[in-house]
C-alpha cells in the first residue's frame, strides 16, 4: 500500500445487503474522489459480531462491482484486527474506566449523556465474577490532559461548514469497548483511518456528530486528522435511513426485479450537480415505485 497518497474509503458494514441508500453514497464518494484526484479504497467494518454475517461480508465486494467500483487495495476486514484495538485501548488506559451499568441502571435518567455512575471505577474493581462491563473514556479527564500539553481547543474541517470547533463533551464518557466486543466504531475507525491514511472522509451526515468524538481521539493518540465531507442522506417516511419500502430492499434484488442502474449512476457525472448534491436528481431517475416514499434530508 502507498502510505504516501491521499485517499478517500468506502467502509460499509455488513449488518445487512447493500442499498440504494449505499449507492448513492458510494457513487457521490466516487465522484468526489474523481474531482479532486484521489482514489477510494474499501474497508469492512464488521467488528459486531453478532449483527455482521458472513453472507452480508461476501455480497459487499460483488454489489460494489455491480455499482462500478472495485478496490485496487487488499480490503481490511477490521475483525481482523482487534489485537490493534487492543492497543490504542492501552494507550488510552489512564482515561478509561469500567462501566457496568445496565439499560435498567440509566432508564431513570433523561438525558442520552452517560451521568457518570461508575466514574470512581477501576480496573482494579473488575473480578471474574464481575457483570459484563464496557470501558467508558472519561471526558473530562482527557480534555484536561489535553489542556495541559497545550492542544486544546481542538477542530476539524468539513467542506460545507468549514473549520468547526470540536466539542467532544456534548458526547459525555462515550463508550470505547465492551467486553465482549473489545472495540468500538469510534476507536476502530479513527485508529484504521490513520493506519490506511485516510485523508478525506466522505460520509452521511448522520455521523457528524461522531466527529467530535473522533477528533479527540486523535488528539490523543497523536493520529492525522483527515478532511471531512458529510453528505445528506435518502431518508424515508421521516426516517433518517431507509427501513421499509421498495426502495430498502437489496440492491441485488431490485436488479433483479427489473431497476436499471446506468441512469441512476449518470446522475453523478455532471460535476457541478455533484458539488450541489445530486440526491434529486437521483430520486427523478428511479421508478416513480421505488421513489414515491423517499425525499432527501440535506445537510443542514
Amino acid at each position: 500500500m502507498n502510505t504516501q497518497q491521499h485517499r478517500p474509503r468506502i467502509a460499509p458494514s455488513p449488518t445487512g445487503y447493500l442499498h440504494l441508500g449505499h449507492a448513492y453514497s458510494v457513487w457521490l464518494t466516487q465522484a468526489l474522489a474523481k474531482a479532486m484526484g484521489l482514489e477510494v479504497i474499501l474497508r469492512i467494518e464488521n467488528i459486531d459480531h453478532t449483527r455482521c454475517k458472513p453472507e452480508y461480508v461476501a455480497a459487499i465486494p460483488e454489489d460494489l462491482a455491480t455499482l462500478g467500483f472495485t478496490s485496487t487495495d487488499p480490503i481490511w476486514h477490521q475483525a481482523d484486527r482487534f489485537e490493534v484495538y487492543q492497543d490504542a485501548l492501552h494507550q488510552l488506559s489512564d482515561f478509561l474506566y469500567p462501566c457496568t451499568c445496565t439499560r435498567a441502571d440509566l432508564q431513570d435518567y433523561t438525558s442520552d449523556v452517560y451521568p457518570g455512575l461508575c466514574r470512581h471505577k477501576t480496573m482494579a474493581d473488575i473480578t471474574p465474577d464481575s457483570p459484563p462491563y464496557a470501558l467508558r473514556l472519561n471526558m473530562a479527564k482527557a480534555i484536561q490532559h489535553l489542556k495541559e500539553k497545550g492542544q486544546w481547543p481542538l477542530a476539524f474541517h468539513d467542506a460545507k461548514k468549514g473549520e468547526v470547533p470540536a466539542e467532544p463533551e456534548m458526547h459525555g464518557d462515550v463508550v470505547l469497548a465492551r467486553k465482549e466486543f473489545k472495540t468500538s466504531y469510534h476507536l476502530s475507525v479513527v485508529v484504521d483511518d490513520a493506519a490506511q491514511n485516510i485523508t478525506h472522509i466522505i460520509r452521511g451526515a448522520d455521523l457528524y456528530d461522531m466527529t467530535h468524538i473522533h477528533r479527540l481521539l486523535q488528539a490523543l493518540l497523536d493520529l492525522p486528522t483527515p478532511q471531512y465531507i458529510h453528505h445528506g442522506l435518502i431518508a424515508e417516511d421521516g426516517n433518517e435511513k431507509l427501513s421499509k419500502s421498495k426502495a430498502s430492499m437489496p440492491l441485488h434484488t431490485l436488479i433483479q426485479n427489473g431497476l436499471d442502474l446506468a441512469p441512476l449512476k449518470a446522475v453523478f457525472d455532471d460535476v457541478q450537480k455533484i458539488q450541489n448534491e445530486p440526491a434529486e436528481a437521483f430520486l427523478k431517475a428511479l421508478p416513480t415505485e421505488i421513489a414515491a416514499p423517499l425525499y432527501f434530508k440535506e445537510f443542514a
